[in-house]
């Protein structure tokens, strides 16, 4: 069964820093999962910390931090800005948080799916682009042949 890794959090008017300590855990065996109002942090089997966060954040721009000393730094930006959060994790009623979490994972998901598509579109609209850059060129190339030919 893994350890709950102990940890300390801070935050300002537009940001919550998480800082988890993960003794003796390589930066490469360290695994950060972050949804809108939940944090999953596993280290090499060994730590795994859950929090469901007392209020909302923005999930896309959320970032974290591996340092070699096994500290990790989590730095969620606050969807509300300047609301002052009494604890980091949420209090309540557990299956009404499990719930909260659950629909956090799956608007996660979908919009990870979304950006997953809007790349995939970009990409084949990219690849059309060149293709068709690439049959313009050489059409023109033809062109400037047959040109010299005829002379």
């Amino acid at each position: 069964m893994p350890l709950t890794p102990a940890f300390t959090w801070e935050q300002s008017e537009t940001q919550v820093t998480l800082t988890v300590q993960l003794i003796g855990v390589h930066p490469d065996k360290v695994d950060v999962y972050t949804t809108d109002s939940y944090v999953k942090v596993n280290a090499d089997q060994r730590y795994l910390l859950t929090v469901d966060l007392f209020s909302e954040v923005v999930h896309e721009k959320t970032s974290s931090r591996k340092f070699p000393d096994g500290r990790l730094g989590i730095t969620l930006w606050k969807a509300q800005e300047g609301l002052v959060w009494p604890n980091v994790r949420a209090e309540g009623d557990p299956g009404a948080l499990k719930k909260r979490r659950q629909e956090s994972i799956t608007r996660a998901e979908q919009s990870y799916a979304t950006r997953l598509q809007q790349r995939s579109s970009t990409q084949t609209a990219e690849e059309k682009r060149y293709f068709t850059q690439g049959w313009d060129l050489e059409k023109a190339q033809r062109k400037q042949i047959e040109e010299r030919v005829r002379r």
